[in-house]
């Protein structure tokens, strides 16, 4: 395990590393968790299909919220930069906000 660590801490991640890890990390499951959510409360419990969007959209949101922490928080110890992460979570739709990544990285801290 520490062979494979340190391969990647001496080694720089490829920008299609650093997406397909986020998409893997984060959109993928965002998206899923947001049209499971929908598709089972409007068709297993037949709650209103807007109802169920709007659930799983805030479930969806409230992954996505978490998931992409920790993906900025992995790329950093991998020793990529504050300023590549966030051209690259943009590029791969993952985040927008400098703040995303400071927060992320204050958070990691304490």
């Amino acid at each position: 395990m520490k062979a494979i660590h340190s391969m990647t801490n001496e080694k720089e991640i490829s920008t299609s590393g650093l997406i397909a890890k986020g998409y893997l990390m984060v959109n993928l499951p965002t998206t899923i968790i947001i049209l499971a959510m929908w598709i089972g409360l409007w068709k297993l419990f037949d709650l209103d299909y807007l109802i169920s969007l709007m659930l799983g959209t805030l479930a969806g949101w409230y992954y996505w919220a978490y998931s992409v922490r920790k993906w900025i928080q992995w790329a950093h110890k991998n020793q990529v930069s504050p300023d590549r992460i966030l051209q690259m979570g943009r590029l791969g739709f993952l985040l927008w906000r400098k703040k995303t990544i400071t927060d992320a990285l204050e958070n990691e801290a304490q």
